[in-house]
């Protein structure tokens, strides 16, 4: 089974009063991982442009 078919038997199996506490787990993740790759993207392209700026 694949980790999300997995997680989908879980979730399948959660008392109800857990789902809500499940879904904030879930979307704290995402936000997290959203804001990681937002700030390397941001990083990233500081770093080329300075690179590529003569004045810097």
């Amino acid at each position: 089974m694949t980790s999300k078919e997995l997680l989908i038997q879980e979730i399948e199996t959660l008392p109800p009063e857990l789902l809500t506490e499940a879904l904030n787990f879930i979307q704290k993740i995402k936000i997290g991982h959203t804001a990681k790759q937002s700030s390397t993207k941001n990083l990233r392209g500081s770093t080329d442009e300075d690179l590529r700026s003569p004045d810097k």
